[in-house]
């Protein structure tokens, strides 16, 4: 009985000295690797997120490898797993593009964020992560770099690569019209516009479809080749602009616009020309200060337009009445310079016209103190306008504005009329609509023949317009064709 108490309590022991050796062990196991990860962070996601796509630079060119390789995640590991972490150290931009300007390296891009991460295997500096204008260097040399290199030379073996060249090819003419958002990203109150393209069809439509002119368009189509397309319509002129793999960084220089005088209403046209390898969804744009410079102010200026509202004795004039007209400045009245109305009697849609003297400009817009103006009312102005345009099929004049539809290819234009004895200002102002989508609306350049089609809507050219049928109601007027005359 004794020896059977005994052999119970042996097992009892052995079975606990089992546990606890199991226990400690199990601790052990844990703890080195604890230590482990602290010395090298293997797989740490939390740092470096699995990227949209790597870039891998060799032999001067570069090659993208996208998530649909089938050891795409074995690459993205081998960089993990064999950085040496150190304590962080600040790298400049400059110190980044001299070190990839001669290494052998990895890039981490991610699509909608620039915080990429480049892994080199020529350096003693193993990894940066890249901030918004430097980096910072997460690793001293990488460990395994003959492993990880033949793994990305196998990755890319059936590849074709890139350079990193680019160029910025200016427009021949500025764009007057507000560009359509449905085209276009507005980045900045609608002072610049930006399109990105992958191919040069694309960017012909667009071209066409907004009548930009280029000053080597018969080239543009061939440096298309390997490149994408950034179409920047902008009231700024580019100062510089600079290219990464992960996005483009474009730096605007300030213009100085007089005080009394509007700042541009047009746009210039620029396409920058990128590689395929870089990362166009990521585009960064940089302000200079704009100086206004008061140097009309005081100065007597010309001036006609329709009223287009009134409060008390100022008024806002603009080529129309429509509360959509461009406004074109505000005029403060006064009786004894009003030559024929006094300034409570003037009414909305009135037409005045006159000189005033300029007092300053605030958002582009000019002020006034009238100096000596007379004052058609709108009945007389509807008079006089269809007199000058009824049953007319054809007139020589110039539009002064004009707006387009979505498509960019209908719209209308405001066109002033001449028929006083002041030529310094327009009589009146008519608007008509065009079409070219519908093949009843034409654009030429004239000189005797035709030079060109298409050639788009100009302001502050003379031009020949042709009406689709004898005028009868002046305020629907249609465009059959603009014919621009060539100097």
């Amino acid at each position: 009985m004794k020896k059977k108490i005994f052999g119970i309590i042996c097992v009892i022991v052995i079975c606990f000295a089992c546990f606890c050796l199991g226990f400690w062990a199990n601790n052990k196991f844990k703890n080195n690797q604890s230590e482990n990860n602290l010395e090298n962070p293997t797989g740490d996601e939390g740092l470096i997120k699995t990227p949209d796509r790597i870039i891998f630079k060799y032999e001067s060119k570069y090659y993208e490898i996208t998530s649909d390789y089938e050891k795409y995640s074995e690459l993205v590991d081998l960089c993990r797993n064999n950085i040496n972490r150190k304590n962080d150290e600040k790298i400049s931009e400059n110190d980044i593009d001299s070190l990839k300007s001669t290494a052998k390296f990895i890039e981490f891009d991610y699509n909608t964020e620039s915080k990429n991460f480049i892994f080199t295997l020529t350096s003693d500096i193993g990894a940066i992560q890249m901030q918004d204008s430097d980096g910072v260097i997460i690793s001293n040399k990488l460990s395994n770099v003959d492993k990880i290199g033949e793994a990305y030379i196998e990755a890319i073996k059936d590849k074709s690569g890139y350079d990193m060249s680019s160029e910025k090819i200016d427009s021949m003419i500025q764009y007057q019209a507000l560009p359509a958002t449905a085209d276009f990203k507005n980045v900045k109150d609608e002072k610049v516009f930006v399109k990105t393209f992958d191919s040069y069809d694309d960017f012909n439509k667009i071209s066409n479809q907004y009548n930009l002119k280029f000053d080597s368009a018969d080239t543009i189509k061939d440096k298309f080749e390997n490149r994408k397309g950034i179409l920047i319509l902008s009231q700024y002129d580019i100062k510089d602009y600079k290219v990464n793999i992960g996005n483009v960084k474009i730096n605007f220089a300030g213009n100085d616009y007089a005080v009394a005088f509007t700042a541009p209403s047009g746009y210039n046209v620029d396409l920058i020309l990128v590689s395929k390898i870089v990362n166009t969804n990521c585009i960064y744009y940089n302000y200079d200060s704009v100086e206004f410079v008061d140097n009309l102010t005081g100065t007597t200026e010309s001036i006609s337009g329709v009223v287009k509202s009134k409060d008390a004795d100022e008024i806002t004039i603009a080529y129309t009445s429509n509360e959509y007209a461009k406004v074109l400045g505000k005029v403060m009245l006064s009786s004894r310079k009003l030559i024929n109305k006094t300034a409570d009697e003037v009414k909305v849609g009135d037409f005045v016209t006159g000189t005033a003297t300029v007092t300053g400009i605030e958002d582009g817009i000019k002020s006034y103190d009238a100096e000596s103006l007379s004052v058609q009312d709108k009945e007389e102005y509807n008079r006089l306008l269809e007199n000058e345009l009824k049953g007319k099929t054809k007139i020589n004049t110039a539009i002064v504005d004009y707006t387009t539809d979505e498509n960019g290819y209908s719209g209308s234009v405001i066109c002033a009329l001449y028929y006083g004895e002041n030529s310094n200002r327009p009589d009146a102002y008519f608007s008509a609509n065009y079409d070219f989508n519908d093949n009843k609306t034409e654009s030429y350049l004239g000189m005797s023949n035709h030079l060109a089609s298409d050639y788009g809507i100009h302001p502050n050219e003379m031009v020949d317009i042709t009406f689709s049928e004898p005028i009868t109601d002046v305020n629907k007027i249609f465009v059959k064709m603009f014919e621009f005359i060539a100097d």
